[in-house]
C-alpha cells in the first residue's frame, strides 16, 4: 500500500484505507475501486493524499508509519477547527476541556508509539489549511520533545500551544494567506503580525509558556526571525522545537499550486539551516524521529534499480530495508529484499515522483 498525492490517483485504483470526514462518518470504504467522480469529490472536499493498493506489491508487508490513529487524527483536526473558528468569531475559547481532552488522546498515542521514525503524510491528507497544519506541527513537536526527554507536563504544554500556535493567521486576509506567488513587502509585514496577534489572544487563557509557542515559532536561532528578533536561547525551548516542526510541515505539505517537498529534501533544507534558522542542539533529536524515506515510498538506487521501502532500521535513517522490484528497467518476476544497513555500497539517490 502507498500514500500518494491525490493528483496521481487513477480511475480504478483500489482504496487501501477507509476515508472519513471530520465528523467521523465513513465516506468511502477500503477496497473500493475509485471512480473519477469520487476522486473529484474528494479533491473538492480538500483531501490531498490517499492510501491506495498497489498491485505490484500485493502480499508484501508494508506497515505505514502512522503518527496518530485515524480516530485521534480526525478528532484533533475537527476540535482544532471548531475551537479556532469559534475563537475567531468571538475572541473566546469555547471550552478548554475540548482542547485538554484531545491533547490527552494525542499524548497517550505519542508516548506509547515506539515505531522507528514517523511519517505525517496521512495527517496532511486532510487539507484544511491552518487546522491540519496545527495538528501536524503539534504531533511533530511532541515526538521531538519526547526524544529530548521532556516531562509529560511539558509535553502537555507543547501540545496545547501547538494546536493554537497559528491562531493569529485567522486574522490575515485570505488573499494574502493563500497567495501562490511571492508576497510583496507590505503583504509580508501583515503576515509578520500573526505571532503577536495570536499570543495576545491566548496568553490569559492557557499557560504563558504554551502561549509563547504562538509568539516565538517564527523566531530564528541567529536572531533574524520575527516578531522580536530573538536569538539563541533567548527563544524558549518550546519555540525552538516548534520552529523545526513548523517549517518541516509547511515545506512537505502539498498545495494546489505546488507539490510538497519529499521528506529527504525537507530534512536537507533543515540541516542546511542548522545554527542559523534552527537550534543545532535540537535538530539531531528531530532527525532521530523523522523518516527520510518512509515505508511505502518508492526509491531510486545508485545502481539504477527501483525499490519500495518496507521497514526502517534503528540508528540508520538513511538506510532502510527495501524490496527491489525493478532492475535494468524491467519489472522483476521475483522481488529481492535488501537491507541497506548491511549492504553499504548501494545507496538511495532519489525518490520516485508521485
Amino acid at each position: 500500500m502507498r500514500n500518494i498525492n491525490i493528483e496521481n490517483v487513477k480511475v480504478n485504483d483500489i482504496l487501501e484505507q477507509n476515508i472519513y470526514n471530520l465528523s467521523g462518518a465513513r465516506l468511502i470504504t477500503e477496497g473500493t475501486k475509485l471512480q473519477s467522480r469520487m476522486i473529484e469529490r474528494l479533491k473538492k472536499m480538500g483531501y490531498r493524499r490517499l492510501t491506495i493498493r498497489d498491485e505490484r506489491f500485493e502480499g508484501v508487508d508494508i506497515k505505514l508509519q502512522e503518527s496518530l490513529t485515524e480516530e485521534t487524527k480526525i478528532k484533533a483536526i475537527s476540535t482544532t477547527k471548531d475551537v479556532l473558528e469559534n475563537f475567531h468569531q468571538s475572541d473566546h475559547v469555547r471550552s478548554m476541556e475540548e482542547i485538554t481532552d484531545v491533547v490527552e488522546d494525542i499524548l497517550s498515542e505519542v508516548l506509547s508509539n515506539d515505531d522507528i521514525g514517523i511519517d505525517i503524510t496521512s495527517i496532511q491528507g486532510y487539507d484544511l489549511g491552518t487546522y491540519t497544519h496545527s495538528v501536524s506541527v503539534t504531533v511533530l513537536s511532541l515526538y521531538i520533545a519526547k526524544e529530548l526527554g521532556l516531562s509529560r507536563s511539558q509535553l502537555s504544554d507543547i501540545a496545547v500551544g501547538g494546536l493554537l500556535h497559528d491562531l493569529g493567521k485567522l486574522y490575515i486576509p485570505q488573499e494574502i494567506l493563500n497567495k501562490p506567488g511571492k508576497l510583496t513587502q507590505e503583504e509580508f509585514e501583515v503576515v509578520k503580525k500573526h505571532p503577536m496577534d495570536g499570543f495576545v489572544k491566548i496568553k490569559d487563557k492557557i499557560s504563558l509558556l504554551a502561549a509563547h509557542i504562538a509568539l516565538q515559532h517564527h523566531e530564528k536561532y541567529d536572531g533574524t526571525g520575527y516578531p522580536r528578533n530573538l536569538k539563541g536561547e533567548d527563544i524558549h525551548l518550546y519555540g525552538r522545537i516548534t520552529a523545526i516542526a513548523d517549517v518541516y510541515d509547511a515545506v512537505t505539505m502539498d498545495r494546489p499550486y505546488r507539490p510538497g517537498r519529499t521528506p529527504d529534501e525537507a530534512i536537507e533544507l533543515l540541516m542546511s539551516n542548522a545554527g542559523t534558522h534552527f537550534d543545532p542542539e535540537i535538530l539531531p533529536s528531530f532527525l532521530k524521529i523523522i523518516s527520510p524515506y518512509p515505508n511505502g515510498k518508492i526509491v531510486l538506487l545508485n545502481n539504477g534499480d527501483k525499490a519500495i521501502v518496507t521497514e526502517q532500521n534503528s540508528g540508520f535513517p538513511l538506510r532502510p530495508n527495501l524490496l527491489i522490484f525493478q532492475s535494468n528497467n524491467q519489472l522483476l518476476t521475483e522481488y529481492n529484499n535488501l537491507d541497506l544497513s548491511v549492504v553499504m555500497d548501494i545507496t538511495i539517490v532519489g525518490v520516485e515522483d508521485e
